[in-house]
């Protein structure tokens, strides 16, 4: 299951803005679906690094 930024933000605690910043800084990564929406994996709620 794939997260939204929104999602992703929700249940980390993390300012989606944050979230940008991560992906922007090569952190986490993310793929797009259909509608060209930013998917995260679930694992990345697991990382490390604050988010």
């Amino acid at each position: 299951m794939e997260l939204s930024v929104g999602e992703l933000a929700g249940r980390s605690g993390v300012a989606v803005s944050a979230i940008h910043f991560y992906e922007a800084k090569g952190l986490i990564r993310s793929s797009r679906n259909s509608g060209n929406q930013r998917r995260f994996p679930r694992e990345t709620l697991r990382r490390g690094a604050g988010v």
